[in-house]
């Protein structure tokens, strides 16, 4: 009996020594699968702080006006070159205001443009004249381009607005000038046609008159040619006068 009995201890602990080796097995390797896991998001937090330091250099560092807003339009971030375009100096007037609140836009197609982009989730372009919070009308570039997260759904909207205004006035000037030298030309072309023609009558009647003295000469009596010959001269001088 006594033996039976040590048997069935030593299996028994034999049987707990195994299932504590599996559980110390099991427990490793969750161990492993938790540190790899969070090496992993490590990883992708500095590559999330990597983007959005890249992102901020480069949005707060374009010439181009930028703006961060939320789906509703409140204004999330904008930098200096957009703080310029729409006429603010202090960024507390605009940060959380929301895009439709403000009068000088509603004059605008932009508005429209932004409600576009949120509901078609596609990038919206556009042109508009833009009279500023200070009064300052300008032409104004933009590009409005939603931002959506993995399943498709929008969460931010990047707009991009450059001021072009002096491009335009330049485009308007150099079109100006082509128009001013198409009509300088076709005025200078009427005139050489004007003048072609009353020089053409002239020479006509200096040739035909010159033509009749070389020709038949004396066939013509004196008050004949000299006739013919004052009709040259004539015709000479009026060709001469208008040259």
């Amino acid at each position: 009996i006594i033996t039976i009995l040590l048997y069935k201890q030593f299996k028994f602990h034999k049987k707990e020594s195994e299932i504590r080796f599996k559980y110390n097995k099991e427990l490793t390797q969750l161990n492993d699968e938790l540190i790899k896991q969070n090496k992993k998001i490590n990883e992708n937090k500095i590559q999330i702080s990597d983007s959005e330091i890249l992102f901020r250099t480069i949005f707060e560092g374009s010439p181009l006006g930028n703006i961060l807003l939320d789906p509703e339009g409140n204004i999330l971030k904008v930098n200096d070159a957009l703080m310029k375009i729409i006429g603010y100096k202090v960024y507390k007037e605009i940060i959380s205001q929301n895009i439709f609140q403000f009068p000088f836009l509603k004059k605008t197609n932009i508005l429209n443009s932004f409600s576009e982009a949120k509901t078609t989730k596609n990038v919206v372009y556009g042109e508009s004249v833009l009279k500023n919070n200070i009064g300052l009308q300008l032409i104004v570039a933009y590009h409005i381009s939603p931002i959506l997260n993995e399943n498709g759904e929008l969460i931010k909207i990047h707009a991009v607005a450059t001021d072009i205004t002096e491009d335009k006035k330049r485009e308007l000037s150099l079109k100006d000038s082509e128009n001013k030298l198409i009509e300088l030309n076709a005025t200078k072309d009427k005139f050489l046609s004007i003048i072609a023609h009353d020089i053409k009558n002239p020479f006509n009647a200096i040739m035909g008159f010159s033509n009749l003295l070389k020709d038949d000469y004396e066939s013509f009596t004196n008050e004949e040619r000299l006739q013919f010959i004052g009709n040259i001269c004539q015709a000479s001088e009026d060709v001469f006068n208008l040259l």
